[in-house]
């Protein structure tokens, strides 16, 4: 005997098949026509950074040279949107400075989820008097840059407009936040730059293993480690490795690679 439904349940049925998907199941294509000849303030650029995380899988990426760095907010037009799989690139250009580019990588979102990323980049919804580009980590008393990837929690994030008024309030600048680095153009070019500097240290610094000491200087890694007080991201794990110099250099975070 084939089965029997019910009206209710073929109601219930038809509703589920015929409601529209999630705002948040959309693609890149459908922000493509609303981007297209948008009129938009770019922010200046914030201690020479490309690349500014919004969330913790989004990031946006500046790319080309004309409009970056930016030392003082720039009207620009978006003239071409080109939505990927997993990102979309915005060219935009200035009358004054010329054409640039904007990535914004993750997953697509809403639309209005979309406006909260963009005004990261450009004058949405905050003027640039009124935006916080730096965070002060109430715990720490570290200074970082708006954009990093290793913010505080919410709850212990302090926001101000200028590093000076951080530095007033008894802040530290964040290493690698503030940390000058080279515009680089290319991975190789930064990979090149990074095995140099390595060489560098171990020609300074040779490295010697201590067994009778490895024990007390892995507790010691790990006391660090696990009290850190913000998720590390973009390195990988190599296992338990640390080493003891046989200078006295000041102790500092080093790449060990695997053998």
């Amino acid at each position: 005997m084939p089965p029997r439904f019910t009206r209710s349940a073929l109601a219930l049925a038809a509703a589920f098949l015929l409601a529209p998907p999630p705002a948040s199941a959309q693609r890149w294509d459908d922000l493509e026509d609303a981007l297209e000849g948008r009129e938009l303030i770019l922010r200046p650029t914030t201690e020479g950074r490309r690349k500014l995380y919004i969330d913790a899988e989004v990031f946006a990426l500046h790319r080309g040279d004309r409009l970056f760095p930016l030392r003082e907010s720039e009207p620009v037009q978006i003239v071409d949107a080109d939505p990927k799989d997993d990102h979309i690139e915005l060219e935009i250009r200035s009358g004054r400075l010329g054409r640039g580019r904007i990535d914004f990588h993750g997953p697509a979102p809403a639309a209005d989820d979309f406006e909260r990323w963009l005004d990261e980049v450009f004058e949405i919804a905050t003027a640039e008097a009124d935006f916080h580009r730096y965070v002060g980590n109430r715990r720490s008393r570290m200074l970082h840059v708006r954009g990093a990837n290793h913010l505080p929690e919410a709850a212990d994030r302090e926001p101000f407009h200028v590093a000076a008024d951080a530095a007033g309030a008894g802040y530290s600048l964040c290493g690698a936040c503030f940390l000058p680095t080279p515009d680089v153009s290319n991975y190789e070019t930064e990979r090149s730059l990074a095995m140099l500097g390595l060489q560098q240290v171990r020609a300074t610094y040779h490295p010697a293993v201590a067994p009778e000491r490895q024990v007390d200087v892995e507790r010691v890694g790990r006391r660090v480690l696990d009290g850190w007080p913000a998720p590390l991201k973009g390195y990988r794990s190599t296992g338990s490795r640390y080493s003891t110099p046989t200078t006295s250099m000041p102790t500092r975070c080093r790449p060990v690679t695997s053998s």
